[in-house]
């Protein structure tokens, strides 16, 4: 990330789209280590996503929250995601995709 979001003037925001999930499974996000806490984490269910809004997904959540620093910082960043609370549907392929970070001058 070229930004940096020590500066009070800058905010971010970190969006991606994990499918195959269902609304019994948890996601655990980590950047640089630090665990996001989910009460800032906002998840929203998708049915799906048609060829005029992007590559066509089938169900999905959509995930975003606030990008502060730290853990944040200019430069790279390793984000990790785990899958928590993992119920029925044992055998399936998730996918983590269309990572987007909005950043915006306040």
């Amino acid at each position: 990330m070229a930004e940096d979001l020590s500066d009070p003037s800058l905010s971010a925001t970190l969006i991606f789209k994990v499918t195959s999930l269902i609304e019994t499974d948890g996601l655990e996000v980590r950047i640089n280590g630090t665990t996001i806490p989910a009460a800032a984490i906002e998840r929203t269910w998708h049915i799906g996503q048609s060829p005029r809004e992007g590559r066509p997904l089938d169900r999905y959540f959509r995930y975003r929250m606030d990008l502060t620093a730290p853990p944040a910082q200019p430069g790279e960043n390793t984000l990790t995601l785990r899958v928590t609370h993992v119920a029925g549907m044992p055998s399936r392929i998730l996918n983590a995709q269309e990572f987007e970070v909005i950043v915006k001058v306040r």
